[in-house]
């Protein structure tokens, strides 16, 4: 089955960020990004996005081969 794409972009990080800065309502996200990302710091890479025409869910999905597992832990 072929599928298809219906938009795809890359997006330098530098001209992402230039062009669309993030603005904070919320001083916690506002003060770890200000840790992250100081002053005059470089944004350095590319984004790639796309996006794909939707397909169909199967009428059934066969789970007998599926296992769940769950672990905890109490280490903080």
């Amino acid at each position: 089955m072929e599928f298809q794409t219906l938009l795809a972009r890359n997006y330098t990080a530098e001209r992402l960020f230039a062009e669309h800065p993030p603005v904070f309502t919320n001083r916690n996200k506002q003060a770890v990004f200000d840790i992250a990302c100081p002053a005059g710091c470089k944004h350095r890479g590319e984004l790639y996005y796309s996006r794909w025409e939707t397909l169909s869910l199967p009428d059934t999905v066969v789970t007998s081969h599926w296992r769940t597992e769950v672990q905890g832990s109490e280490v903080w």
